[in-house]
């Protein structure tokens, strides 16, 4: 079974700017907003996903080209601004709300209980 949805939580949410937006808009289709399993931390400048008890805010979009995810796979792997951070890997998870199958990215390093946003929303 192909998996043709994504899910963003952060900084490519269509409310945000970043480098990536002209070419989301050509390869995904705005589904609505999502609610996937996890916890949220603030990093600063972006969000960081972890497995766990909790659900986070996010928005679905459904991904009408694949080579997409290449894209969003080089983007998410590493901080440009600070190489030293772990970055994000793209994991199947199934949604919270709606209840379908999805790609999500989870970050890869360890975080602090103090930088939990309990509300799992990241709205800069």
């Amino acid at each position: 079974m192909a998996i043709d949805h994504i899910v963003f939580y952060g900084t490519l949410k269509r409310s945000t700017s970043n480098s990536l937006q002209a070419v989301l808009k050509n390869h995904l289709i705005y589904q609505g907003k999502c609610l996937l399993p996890g916890k949220l931390y603030d990093m600063g400048r972006y969000p960081a996903l972890k497995k766990g008890d909790g659900s986070v805010h996010g928005e679905l979009y459904q991904i009408v080209d694949d080579k997409v995810l290449a894209l969003l796979d080089d983007y998410e792997a590493k901080d440009d601004q600070d190489a030293s951070l772990p970055g994000f890997t793209r994991k199947l998870i199934q949604l919270l709300q709606p209840t379908i199958k999805t790609w999500a990215y989870y970050y890869d390093g360890e975080l602090p209980e103090k930088a939990l946003i309990e509300s799992g929303n990241w709205e800069r």
